[in-house]
Parts: structure tokens; C-alpha cells; sequence
């Protein structure tokens, strides 16, 4: 069977590169790997190529006919942060194992070709205020699975654009913290505190000009429900939600909040190791 490839493919030799640059530029992109083929198509089990989020390919994975298909399959795939196996095959009556994705082949030649789409996205940095304990054991944990972490002890150092916060100031700097990081167009901001603390921060930011879509932004009580106390207990909490933002999956807050409020509200009497081991007086 002859080759239909190009001789010379600049862009079938540099998919290691252009890999190696989108992951060092922290840019979404997509592996694809063939798994296998029948003739006549052109692709082999083994080729691969790397594709953009906007569609670019960088490697080899067959003609032009599937390209369409794969950049449909690229988009849900990134979307979503699941790998997904796709079979292009003229068979329409073909059946495929569970969790393969089935679509016709385009092209009038034939032939079929089995994908595993890998998606890859930037790590997304989170960014930390504040100086209380649960600060620094959220920054470990973090770093520990795979999260980039930026600390910021004072909000006034510089302006730089974020995604995620975490507050955890514990009543030093809260409000300007806050400002900051919404300021900054963080999509999702968690402050460690009670949820009374938080109302009341709210309706004071809001009355000082803070728009209500970008206070909605904030999930406070931070974290889920595992009735958390210590610092350690706290963080770990903390980190199960920007987790779940990770991986795109929905918490019901409303227990979250009733859960957090016991570990973050003073009881009526607290020996003085239990506030200083908590949560420093929020």
C-alpha cells in the first residue's frame, strides 16, 4: 500500500516541539494519537499529532477528510478535561466497544482510522492572600497536587491578572484583599470565613461601589463540608473545592456553608489554643 503521506512533513516532525512550546507558553492544546487504521487510510498506528485550541495541527494524523471531525472532538474534549476515543469509519452499522465515539468517515476513498484524543490544559495558578497559618499548609497542599501557587502577604504588590484566590487574611486586610483579587478578574475567589462574617463584608462592599456579579464571584464559607477545625483540616477543605473547579465538577454550597460555619465561627467560650489553631479570630 503506498504511503499518501508528503515526503517531507515539517509539521509531522515538529509535534515534539510544538508540545514542548504550548506546554512551556502554558497554551491549551490536544494530543492525538492513532490507534489504528485500515486502508485506505493514510494515517499509521503510532502517528500523532498536536492541535490547538483554535485548530491548528502540528504533526500527522491522516488527510483532510477527518480534521473536521477531530477538531469538533478537540473542542468538547479540552471543554470538558476527559480523553475521548474516537473511530472515523465509513461502516456506518459497525459496532465499537463502550466509550468509543463513532462518526462516518467524510472522505469518498474509505478506509478507517481509530484516534485517542488527550486533552491538556494549563494548570491554572492559585493565588493566596493573607499570612495565617491555613495560608501556608494551602500552599503545600496545593503545590503538592499539581497547583501552581502565588502568595501575596499585603494585596497592594502589583496588579496582575488571576483566576483563582483564596483569602485567607483572618481580619487583616479582608476588604482590600478582596477588592484586589475581584479588581484583578479572578473567576472564582474562596474567603475563609463564617458565613456571618462574609454577609457583612458583602453589604459593605457592595454600599462601597462593588458590583453584585463580581461579589457573587465569592464562595465564602471556603471549602467542603468535612467539618473542618484544624489549619490542616481547613486548607485540606479548601483544596477539595478548587479541585472540584479544577475537574468542573458542582458542589452544593449550601452545605458547604453550613459545614465551614462551625469551623470558622469562635464558639461562645473558646480556650485561646483552640482560636489561634483554627482560624486566628474570624
Amino acid at each position: 500500500m503506498q504511503d499518501l503521506r508528503p515526503a517531507v512533513s515539517v509539521a509531522a516532525k515538529d509535534w515534539l516541539s510544538a508540545l514542548n512550546q504550548f506546554e512551556s507558553q502554558g497554551r491549551p492544546y490536544a494530543l492525538v494519537t492513532v490507534l489504528r487504521s485500515e486502508p485506505p487510510a493514510s494515517a499509521r498506528a503510532g502517528d500523532k499529532a498536536v492541535v490547538t485550541s483554535d485548530g491548528a495541527f502540528y504533526g500527522w494524523i491522516g488527510g483532510g477528510c477527518a480534521q473536521p471531525v477531530v477538531r469538533r472532538a478537540i473542542d468538547e474534549s479540552l471543554a470538558s478535561g476527559v480523553p475521548i476515543t474516537l473511530r472515523i469509519t465509513p461502516n456506518t452499522g459497525e459496532a465499537v466497544p463502550q466509550g468509543v465515539q463513532k462518526v462516518p468517515m467524510a472522505c469518498h476513498s474509505g478506509g478507517s482510522v481509530e484516534l485517542f484524543i488527550e486533552p491538556h490544559q494549563p494548570a491554572v495558578p492559585l493565588h493566596i492572600y493573607g499570612t495565617a497559618p491555613v495560608a501556608y499548609v494551602l500552599a503545600d497542599l496545593a503545590s503538592r497536587v499539581g497547583i501552581p501557587v502565588t502568595a501575596m502577604a499585603t494585596p497592594f504588590q502589583n496588579q496582575t491578572q488571576l483566576t483563582w484566590a483564596v483569602i485567607a487574611t483572618q481580619g487583616q486586610d479582608d476588604i482590600a484583599s478582596i477588592r484586589h483579587a475581584l479588581d484583578a478578574g479572578a473567576h472564582r475567589l474562596w474567603f475563609i470565613a463564617s458565613h456571618r462574617k462574609w454577609s457583612k463584608l458583602r453589604l459593605e462592599l457592595q454600599q462601597t461601589g462593588t458590583a453584585i456579579s463580581a461579589l457573587d464571584r465569592v464562595t465564602a464559607p471556603a471549602g467542603l463540608p468535612i467539618g473542618a477545625k484544624t489549619p490542616e483540616e481547613i486548607a485540606l477543605s479548601v483544596l477539595a473545592a478548587v479541585v472540584a473547579e479544577r475537574r468542573g465538577r458542582q458542589i452544593v454550597q449550601a452545605d458547604a456553608q453550613i459545614a465551614m460555619e462551625s469551623s470558622t465561627t469562635e464558639p461562645s467560650s473558646p480556650p485561646v489554643a483552640a482560636v489561634k489553631s483554627c482560624c486566628g479570630g474570624v
